[in-house]
Protein backbone atom coordinates (compact mmCIF):
# COMPACT_ATOMS: atom_id res chain seq x y z
CA UNK A 1 0.00 0.00 0.00
CA UNK A 2 1.68 3.35 -1.38
CA UNK A 3 1.53 6.05 1.64
CA UNK A 4 -0.75 9.10 0.05
CA UNK A 5 1.10 12.42 1.32
CA UNK A 6 -1.19 15.36 0.57
CA UNK A 7 -0.31 19.00 0.66
CA UNK A 8 -2.38 21.42 1.52
CA UNK A 9 -1.96 25.18 1.27
CA UNK A 10 0.11 27.06 3.93
CA UNK A 11 -1.99 30.58 4.71
CA UNK A 12 -0.18 32.92 6.38
CA UNK A 13 -2.04 35.11 9.28
CA UNK A 14 -0.83 38.31 9.74
CA UNK A 15 -1.53 40.35 12.74
CA UNK A 16 -4.06 42.93 12.14
CA UNK A 17 -1.16 45.82 12.83
CA UNK A 18 0.40 44.57 9.79
CA UNK A 19 -2.81 45.19 7.65
CA UNK A 20 -1.65 48.75 8.34
CA UNK A 21 2.09 48.64 6.80
CA UNK A 22 0.70 49.68 3.04
CA UNK A 23 -1.61 51.95 3.63
CA UNK A 24 -0.09 54.13 5.89
CA UNK A 25 2.01 57.71 5.55
CA UNK A 26 4.26 59.84 7.24
CA UNK A 27 3.62 63.15 7.70
CA UNK A 28 5.98 66.50 9.08
CA UNK A 29 4.83 69.43 10.37
CA UNK A 30 7.29 72.41 11.50
CA UNK A 31 5.88 75.50 13.35
CA UNK A 32 7.45 78.72 13.41
CA UNK A 33 6.89 82.00 15.33
CA UNK A 34 8.50 84.80 15.28
CA UNK A 35 8.96 87.63 17.98
CA UNK A 36 6.33 89.43 16.87
CA UNK A 37 3.72 86.69 16.60
CA UNK A 38 4.73 85.50 20.32
CA UNK A 39 4.25 89.58 21.47
CA UNK A 40 0.92 88.92 19.21
CA UNK A 41 0.16 85.52 21.38
CA UNK A 42 -2.59 82.73 20.17
CA UNK A 43 -5.92 83.22 20.00
CA UNK A 44 -8.95 81.26 22.61
CA UNK A 45 -12.26 80.77 22.45
CA UNK A 46 -13.09 84.70 23.92
CA UNK A 47 -10.02 86.09 21.78
CA UNK A 48 -10.90 85.23 18.60
CA UNK A 49 -8.28 86.43 15.72
CA UNK A 50 -9.96 87.41 12.60
CA UNK A 51 -8.00 86.75 9.09
CA UNK A 52 -8.12 87.50 5.28
CA UNK A 53 -6.95 84.91 3.37
CA UNK A 54 -4.82 85.39 0.09
CA UNK A 55 -4.11 81.84 -1.41
CA UNK A 56 -1.82 80.22 -4.46
CA UNK A 57 -2.19 78.21 -7.30
CA UNK A 58 -1.12 74.84 -7.14
CA UNK A 59 2.56 75.16 -7.42
CA UNK A 60 4.86 72.39 -8.82
CA UNK A 61 8.21 73.63 -7.04
CA UNK A 62 11.10 71.33 -9.10
CA UNK A 63 10.65 68.41 -10.37
CA UNK A 64 12.48 65.72 -12.85
CA UNK A 65 9.01 65.03 -14.39
CA UNK A 66 5.41 66.97 -14.95
CA UNK A 67 3.16 66.73 -12.65
CA UNK A 68 -1.04 67.12 -13.14
CA UNK A 69 -2.01 70.28 -10.68
CA UNK A 70 -4.43 69.71 -8.19
CA UNK A 71 -8.26 68.89 -9.25
CA UNK A 72 -9.53 70.85 -6.15
CA UNK A 73 -10.48 73.98 -6.55
CA UNK A 74 -9.44 77.06 -4.58
CA UNK A 75 -12.81 76.87 -2.60
CA UNK A 76 -12.54 73.76 -1.56
CA UNK A 77 -9.05 74.12 -0.67
CA UNK A 78 -9.69 77.63 1.38
CA UNK A 79 -12.86 75.81 2.80
CA UNK A 80 -10.50 73.14 4.34
CA UNK A 81 -7.88 75.00 5.87
CA UNK A 82 -10.86 77.61 7.40
CA UNK A 83 -12.18 74.34 9.26
CA UNK A 84 -8.51 73.61 10.88
CA UNK A 85 -7.88 77.55 11.49
CA UNK A 86 -11.50 77.83 13.09
CA UNK A 87 -10.82 74.88 15.42
CA UNK A 88 -7.78 76.84 16.54
CA UNK A 89 -9.39 80.13 17.59
CA UNK A 90 -8.72 81.65 13.45
CA UNK A 91 -12.05 83.08 11.82
CA UNK A 92 -12.67 84.52 8.36
CA UNK A 93 -12.94 88.06 8.41
CA UNK A 94 -16.35 89.16 6.84
CA UNK A 95 -15.36 92.48 5.74
CA UNK A 96 -18.22 95.77 5.34
CA UNK A 97 -18.77 99.01 5.22
CA UNK A 98 -21.78 100.47 7.48
CA UNK A 99 -24.19 102.56 5.50
CA UNK A 100 -27.28 103.87 6.15
CA UNK A 101 -30.68 104.73 4.75
CA UNK A 102 -29.29 107.10 2.21
CA UNK A 103 -26.34 104.83 1.13
CA UNK A 104 -23.93 107.48 3.01
CA UNK A 105 -20.98 105.04 4.52
CA UNK A 106 -20.92 105.45 8.32
CA UNK A 107 -18.81 104.50 11.13
CA UNK A 108 -19.91 102.39 13.97
CA UNK A 109 -21.82 104.91 16.06
CA UNK A 110 -23.68 106.18 13.08
CA UNK A 111 -22.25 109.31 11.93
CA UNK A 112 -21.61 109.65 8.10
CA UNK A 113 -18.28 109.33 6.67
CA UNK A 114 -17.56 112.71 5.01
CA UNK A 115 -14.29 113.27 2.65
CA UNK A 116 -13.12 115.90 0.43
CA UNK A 117 -15.11 116.70 -2.79
CA UNK A 118 -11.99 116.51 -4.57
CA UNK A 119 -8.88 114.93 -3.42
CA UNK A 120 -5.11 115.87 -3.47
CA UNK A 121 -3.51 112.39 -4.64
CA UNK A 122 -0.08 114.06 -3.76
CA UNK A 123 -1.33 114.24 0.23
CA UNK A 124 -3.13 112.27 2.76
CA UNK A 125 -6.64 112.59 2.77
CA UNK A 126 -8.27 114.05 5.69
CA UNK A 127 -11.42 113.09 6.49
CA UNK A 128 -14.79 114.38 8.51
CA UNK A 129 -13.14 118.31 7.15
CA UNK A 130 -15.24 121.58 7.42
CA UNK A 131 -16.88 121.62 3.75
CA UNK A 132 -16.40 117.77 3.32
CA UNK A 133 -19.50 116.02 1.60
CA UNK A 134 -20.26 112.64 2.72
CA UNK A 135 -19.03 109.49 1.31
CA UNK A 136 -21.75 106.96 -0.64
CA UNK A 137 -21.86 103.70 -2.20
CA UNK A 138 -22.44 105.50 -5.64
CA UNK A 139 -19.31 107.50 -5.37
CA UNK A 140 -17.56 104.19 -4.97
CA UNK A 141 -19.73 101.60 -7.27
CA UNK A 142 -19.02 104.67 -9.82
CA UNK A 143 -17.06 103.80 -13.18
CA UNK A 144 -14.68 106.70 -13.29
CA UNK A 145 -15.31 108.68 -10.23
CA UNK A 146 -12.60 110.28 -7.56
CA UNK A 147 -13.85 107.71 -5.24
CA UNK A 148 -13.90 104.46 -7.13
CA UNK A 149 -13.05 101.56 -6.22
CA UNK A 150 -11.36 101.04 -9.89
CA UNK A 151 -8.99 104.18 -9.67
CA UNK A 152 -6.37 102.24 -7.98
CA UNK A 153 -5.99 99.90 -10.57
CA UNK A 154 -5.34 103.30 -12.99
CA UNK A 155 -2.79 104.98 -10.73
CA UNK A 156 -1.37 102.99 -7.95
CA UNK A 157 -3.50 101.50 -4.65
CA UNK A 158 -1.54 104.06 -2.79
CA UNK A 159 -2.97 106.79 -3.84
CA UNK A 160 -6.39 105.68 -4.50
CA UNK A 161 -8.21 107.91 -2.16
CA UNK A 162 -10.85 105.31 -2.00
CA UNK A 163 -8.20 102.84 0.04
CA UNK A 164 -6.59 105.56 1.84
CA UNK A 165 -10.42 106.60 3.37
CA UNK A 166 -10.66 102.70 3.71
CA UNK A 167 -7.59 102.61 6.21
CA UNK A 168 -8.28 105.35 8.27
CA UNK A 169 -9.28 105.19 11.84
CA UNK A 170 -10.82 108.59 13.25
CA UNK A 171 -9.92 108.96 16.92
CA UNK A 172 -13.57 109.67 18.10
CA UNK A 173 -15.41 107.02 15.47
CA UNK A 174 -12.78 104.60 14.83
CA UNK A 175 -11.98 102.94 11.28
CA UNK A 176 -14.29 103.32 8.40
CA UNK A 177 -13.85 99.53 7.57
CA UNK A 178 -15.65 97.52 9.84
CA UNK A 179 -14.77 93.99 10.29
CA UNK A 180 -10.92 94.73 9.65
CA UNK A 181 -9.19 91.74 9.75
CA UNK A 182 -5.99 91.31 12.14
CA UNK A 183 -3.85 88.99 10.05
CA UNK A 184 -3.56 88.06 6.63
CA UNK A 185 -2.75 84.42 5.82
CA UNK A 186 -0.84 83.46 2.67
CA UNK A 187 -1.80 79.70 1.78
CA UNK A 188 0.59 77.98 -0.64
CA UNK A 189 0.20 74.69 -1.47
CA UNK A 190 1.51 72.02 -4.15
CA UNK A 191 4.60 69.75 -4.43
CA UNK A 192 7.89 69.64 -3.91
CA UNK A 193 10.34 67.70 -6.12
CA UNK A 194 13.59 66.18 -5.04
CA UNK A 195 15.37 67.55 -7.81
CA UNK A 196 15.35 70.95 -9.90
CA UNK A 197 14.22 69.28 -13.15
CA UNK A 198 15.38 66.72 -15.86
CA UNK A 199 18.87 67.21 -16.31
CA UNK A 200 19.58 63.75 -17.97
CA UNK A 201 20.34 60.46 -16.81
CA UNK A 202 19.34 58.44 -13.95
CA UNK A 203 17.52 59.36 -10.81
CA UNK A 204 20.85 58.03 -9.03
CA UNK A 205 23.01 60.33 -11.07
CA UNK A 206 20.81 63.66 -10.51
CA UNK A 207 22.42 66.12 -8.38
CA UNK A 208 19.88 67.56 -5.26
CA UNK A 209 19.64 71.06 -6.69
CA UNK A 210 16.06 71.82 -4.33
CA UNK A 211 17.57 69.64 -1.77
CA UNK A 212 18.25 73.55 0.18
CA UNK A 213 14.43 74.14 -0.15
CA UNK A 214 13.49 70.58 0.73
CA UNK A 215 15.22 70.86 4.25
CA UNK A 216 13.07 74.27 4.74
CA UNK A 217 10.54 72.40 4.16
CA UNK A 218 10.80 69.28 6.14
CA UNK A 219 12.95 71.44 9.07
CA UNK A 220 12.17 74.79 8.98
CA UNK A 221 15.16 76.79 10.84
CA UNK A 222 15.65 73.76 13.18
CA UNK A 223 18.83 73.01 11.28
CA UNK A 224 20.40 76.06 10.68
CA UNK A 225 22.45 78.85 12.45
CA UNK A 226 21.42 79.97 15.91
CA UNK A 227 18.56 77.98 15.96
CA UNK A 228 20.25 74.64 15.06
CA UNK A 229 18.89 72.49 17.87
CA UNK A 230 19.10 68.88 16.36
CA UNK A 231 21.60 66.27 16.85
CA UNK A 232 23.63 64.20 13.72
CA UNK A 233 21.23 61.28 13.52
CA UNK A 234 17.83 63.83 13.51
CA UNK A 235 20.20 65.39 10.84
CA UNK A 236 20.66 62.41 8.44
CA UNK A 237 16.99 61.46 9.39
CA UNK A 238 15.66 64.48 7.49
CA UNK A 239 18.44 64.64 4.63
CA UNK A 240 16.99 61.00 3.72
CA UNK A 241 13.60 62.54 3.74
CA UNK A 242 14.54 65.37 0.96
CA UNK A 243 14.68 62.12 -1.62
CA UNK A 244 11.00 62.10 -1.97
CA UNK A 245 9.50 64.27 -3.64
CA UNK A 246 6.47 65.79 -1.41
CA UNK A 247 2.88 67.21 -1.43
CA UNK A 248 3.09 70.31 1.08
CA UNK A 249 0.45 72.83 2.44
CA UNK A 250 2.12 75.92 3.86
CA UNK A 251 0.77 78.45 6.25
CA UNK A 252 1.68 81.82 6.80
CA UNK A 253 0.55 84.74 8.97
CA UNK A 254 1.35 88.34 8.50
CA UNK A 255 0.25 91.29 10.65
CA UNK A 256 -2.63 92.83 8.36
CA UNK A 257 -2.83 96.15 10.07
CA UNK A 258 0.70 96.72 10.32
CA UNK A 259 0.74 95.89 6.29
CA UNK A 260 -2.52 98.71 5.82
CA UNK A 261 -0.83 100.98 7.77
CA UNK A 262 2.60 101.04 7.04
CA UNK A 263 3.23 98.74 3.97
CA UNK A 264 5.43 96.52 5.84
CA UNK A 265 4.94 92.46 5.27
CA UNK A 266 5.87 91.66 9.32
CA UNK A 267 5.48 87.73 9.70
CA UNK A 268 3.97 86.53 12.74
CA UNK A 269 3.86 82.99 11.94
CA UNK A 270 4.55 79.82 9.32
CA UNK A 271 3.51 76.36 9.47
CA UNK A 272 4.44 73.88 7.03
CA UNK A 273 3.06 70.64 6.17
CA UNK A 274 3.93 67.78 3.83
CA UNK A 275 4.12 64.20 3.61
CA UNK A 276 5.77 61.91 0.58
CA UNK A 277 4.03 62.39 -2.77
CA UNK A 278 5.12 58.74 -3.95
CA UNK A 279 2.97 56.24 -2.83
CA UNK A 280 -0.29 57.20 -5.64
CA UNK A 281 -2.38 59.49 -4.11
CA UNK A 282 -3.22 62.98 -5.65
CA UNK A 283 -3.05 66.11 -4.02
CA UNK A 284 -6.82 66.24 -3.02
CA UNK A 285 -6.19 63.02 -0.79
CA UNK A 286 -3.63 64.32 0.93
CA UNK A 287 -5.33 67.58 1.88
CA UNK A 288 -7.27 66.58 4.80
CA UNK A 289 -3.92 64.21 5.81
CA UNK A 290 -1.72 67.17 5.86
CA UNK A 291 -4.57 69.60 7.44
CA UNK A 292 -5.18 66.87 10.46
CA UNK A 293 -1.69 66.41 11.21
CA UNK A 294 -0.70 70.27 11.34
CA UNK A 295 -3.65 72.09 12.45
CA UNK A 296 -2.51 71.70 15.92
CA UNK A 297 0.85 73.68 15.39
CA UNK A 298 -0.90 76.57 13.34
CA UNK A 299 0.40 79.64 15.12
CA UNK A 300 2.30 77.55 17.34
CA UNK A 301 6.30 76.79 17.94
CA UNK A 302 8.09 74.03 16.96
CA UNK A 303 11.90 73.14 18.24
CA UNK A 304 12.29 70.16 15.64
CA UNK A 305 10.37 68.54 12.80
CA UNK A 306 7.10 66.46 13.72
CA UNK A 307 7.05 63.04 12.36
CA UNK A 308 3.64 61.41 12.44
CA UNK A 309 2.44 57.84 11.24
CA UNK A 310 -0.97 58.43 9.67
CA UNK A 311 -3.58 56.04 8.03
CA UNK A 312 -4.45 56.89 4.63
CA UNK A 313 -7.97 55.92 4.84
CA UNK A 314 -8.58 58.43 7.70
CA UNK A 315 -10.21 61.22 5.25
CA UNK A 316 -10.58 61.59 1.61
CA UNK A 317 -11.55 63.62 -1.37
CA UNK A 318 -12.72 61.75 -4.15
CA UNK A 319 -12.26 63.52 -7.47
CA UNK A 320 -14.59 62.82 -10.29
CA UNK A 321 -17.51 65.16 -10.03
CA UNK A 322 -16.35 67.46 -7.13
CA UNK A 323 -17.45 65.71 -4.00
CA UNK A 324 -15.70 66.45 -0.65
CA UNK A 325 -16.17 63.97 1.67
CA UNK A 326 -17.49 64.91 5.54
CA UNK A 327 -17.94 67.84 5.00
CA UNK A 328 -18.48 70.45 7.91
CA UNK A 329 -19.53 73.80 8.00
CA UNK A 330 -16.70 76.59 9.15
CA UNK A 331 -18.49 78.35 12.57
CA UNK A 332 -18.97 81.51 12.11
CA UNK A 333 -18.63 84.14 15.07
CA UNK A 334 -20.94 86.87 16.05
CA UNK A 335 -22.49 88.79 13.17
CA UNK A 336 -21.25 92.22 13.32
CA UNK A 337 -24.56 94.49 14.51
CA UNK A 338 -25.56 97.81 14.86
CA UNK A 339 -25.97 99.37 11.60
CA UNK A 340 -28.98 99.89 9.40
CA UNK A 341 -27.18 98.00 6.36
CA UNK A 342 -23.74 95.80 6.17
CA UNK A 343 -22.66 95.81 2.58
CA UNK A 344 -19.82 93.04 2.19
CA UNK A 345 -16.76 94.37 0.64
CA UNK A 346 -14.33 91.90 -1.11
CA UNK A 347 -10.78 92.13 -2.52
CA UNK A 348 -11.03 91.02 -5.64
CA UNK A 349 -6.85 90.81 -6.37
CA UNK A 350 -5.15 87.56 -5.87
CA UNK A 351 -1.86 86.95 -4.99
Amino acid sequence: MKACIWLLPVIWVLPASGAWTLYQTEVDVFANLTDQGQKAGHPDSTHPVFYLPVISDFMPVGGAYPRERSKLSENAIAHRVALALSRQGYYLAHLGLRVNAQKEVAYADGTVVTVPEVPNLRRPIILNQPGDIPLTMAMLESASGRYSLRIGDRIGHALSPFLQVLRTVDPVHGPVMQGMPEIALAIQYGVMGATMGDLGGTAAEMPDFNIGPMIALIAGDSIKGDAFTLKFEDVDDIIQRTKSDRYFIIVTAYDFRSYIKDHKKTQLWRTRMSLPSTLGMDFGRALPILLNAGESRLGRQSTHPEFSTVPLEKGRVEIGTPEVIDYQEVPTPPPDVGSDTFMPFHFGAKR
